[in-house]
């Protein structure tokens, strides 16, 4: 199994480089960045990430709520898979003094699809060693997406696409990306991170007519205003999970009381889980209001803390059904902020991951 990287050499001619898959420390990911970092133009990895707990593992006897569903279709074992649809980009970090200190590997598609490996049962490496099954990969072009993100004093920061939104969003990826093997067998559930425009929404309406695993729709924040508030709610009604965090939720319904963006929110989806930092989550479903802790964490970079909390939710929701549960394991996925950058996933940090959802008491809410 390989995955594509094109490398553009400064404006001339690109130079694709076929990268097998390493079962050496030195990863995808680290190759890729090498590449990225000592030749000049960009590299372009993936756009797209399948997550999935490897055929035949056995979960922890303790792990409870987080059963492997393993199943067989025909004879054959199947080891169910979640799609993370959404950008993985190099992005290109400048400090408050305008100072471009590192490039590094991010987007919304790499921390989900790390959230969702982190609570998987154990098994293989970032690819192996973030446990990411590199078998969807596919690339756009010469250039794959780079972002610029600058940092203020105040902790706030910009992200500009390097080279325009036009060729961003030629890097979506949709659900007909997902191999068609895929689809056929051993789709399990789809994360989706994506604003509210066309024609996406009508490829999401197509491919939920023709298929019932569960969808997690991440709302990206610029779609968060009260002037989509309508387009909003017609995408969620589309997919069975919607994931937004409080500053969104506000803006979106034009309030600031909490309380009424709750009770609005709650009304989106079937399943709601409001992110709240610092202050744990809200699970909404229906008239039952969950309040899950943070889990205990210092804060080392939140950069991907709420794409993480999205992509372990969907992939322990399609695991056990139960939203508490997953959302406890969403919860304990927040070592991703404890260092910069996605950390590696093994099965001791599964294990630990597991443990911290073990000790979070969630509490039902007025």
């Amino acid at each position: 199994m390989r995955a594509l990287a094109d490398v553009r050499s400064d404006g001339r001619l690109p130079v694709t480089a076929v990268m097998a898959l390493m079962s050496s420390a030195e990863d995808l990911w680290a190759r890729a960045m090498a590449s990225a970092s000592s030749i000049p133009g960009s590299v372009s990895i993936s756009r797209f990430f399948m997550v999935f707990p490897p055929s035949g593992a056995a979960p922890r006897s303790n792990y409870g709520y987080c059963r492997h569903n393993n199943s067989t279709k025909g004879g054959r074992r199947v080891s169910p898979k979640v799609a993370i649809l959404s950008h993985i980009v190099i992005d290109e970090v400048h400090d408050p003094a305008g100072r471009h200190t590192n490039d590094d590997v991010g987007g919304a598609g790499a921390y989900a699809a790390v959230g969702a490996s982190l609570v998987s049962p154990p098994g293989t490496r970032w690819c192996h060693e973030r446990a990411i099954d590199p078998g969807g990969l596919f690339v756009v072009g010469e250039r794959g997406p780079r972002t610029r993100i600058e940092y203020f004093a105040d902790g706030e920061r910009i992200e500009t696409p390097v080279f325009g939104l036009d060729h961003f969003h030629a890097h979506t990826p949709l659900p007909r990306h997902i191999p068609q093997e895929v689809r056929d067998r051993d789709l399990a559930a789809v994360y989706l991170f994506h604003a509210a425009e066309e024609p996406y929404w009508s490829e999401i309406a197509d491919f939920r007519s023709a298929s019932a695993v569960p969808v997690l729709w991440e709302i990206a924040a610029d779609a968060t205003v009260p002037e989509l508030a309508g387009d909003i709610r017609d995408h969620a009604a589309l997919v069975d999970v919607v994931s937004l965090n409080r500053t969104e939720a506000l803006s979106l319904f034009a309030t600031s009381s909490v309380d009424d963006a709750v009770r609005e929110a709650a009304t989106l989806a079937p399943v709601v889980l409001l992110r709240l930092g610092a202050e744990g989550s809200l699970v909404l479903q229906g008239r039952r209001r969950l309040h899950v802790p943070a889990a205990p964490a210092a804060v080392a970079d939140p950069t991907g803390g709420g794409n993480s909390y999205s992509g372990a939710f969907i992939a322990a929701y399609q695991q056990s059904g139960d939203p508490e549960q997953a959302a406890r394991l969403a919860a304990a996925a927040a070592v991703v902020i404890a260092a910069p950058g996605a950390p590696l996933v093994d099965d001791a940090v599964r294990d630990a991951v597991h443990d911290i959802a073990a000790a979070l008491t969630t509490s039902p809410t007025d």
